[in-house]
C-alpha cells in the first residue's frame, strides 16, 4: 500500500497531467494523443483520490463524492467540446479552471 503522500503527490501530479491536456484540447485543437493523455489522466485521479481518501481515513464523505462529480463532469464535458464543438473551446476551458478550483476548495476546506 502507498504511504498517505505519495498517493497526495500522484494525485495532484495526475491533476497538472490532466489540466495541461484539458487546456491543449480545448484551447489548441483536437488531438488523439491528448484525447489519451487526458483521459489516462482523469482515471489516475480517480484512482489516487479514492485511494488517498481510503488511506487518509475519509471514506466517502459528501465532499469527496461532490469532487467525483465535478471530476465527471469536467472530464465529459472536456472531452465533448473538443469533439463536438470547439469553437465553444474557451469556454470549456474556463469552466474546467472554475470546477477545477472547487474541487480543491472541497478537499482544503471539507470541514
Amino acid at each position: 500500500m502507498l504511504s498517505l503522500q505519495l498517493y497526495k503527490l500522484l494525485h495532484i501530479a495526475s491533476i497538472f497531467v490532466f489540466l495541461t491536456g484539458a487546456s491543449i484540447l480545448l484551447v489548441g485543437g483536437r488531438s488523439k494523443l491528448w484525447s489519451a493523455i487526458t483521459g489516462a489522466a482523469s482515471l489516475l485521479i480517480v484512482i489516487f483520490g479514492f485511494g488517498l481518501a481510503h488511506v487518509g481515513g475519509f471514506g466517502m464523505q459528501p465532499w469527496i463524492m461532490a469532487k467525483f462529480v465535478i471530476w465527471l463532469v469536467v472530464t465529459g464535458m472536456g472531452h465533448m467540446v473538443a469533439k463536438r464543438c470547439p469553437q465553444k473551446g474557451m469556454l470549456a476551458y474556463v469552466l474546467t479552471m472554475i470546477l477545477s478550483i472547487a474541487a480543491a476548495a472541497l478537499a482544503i476546506y471539507h470541514q
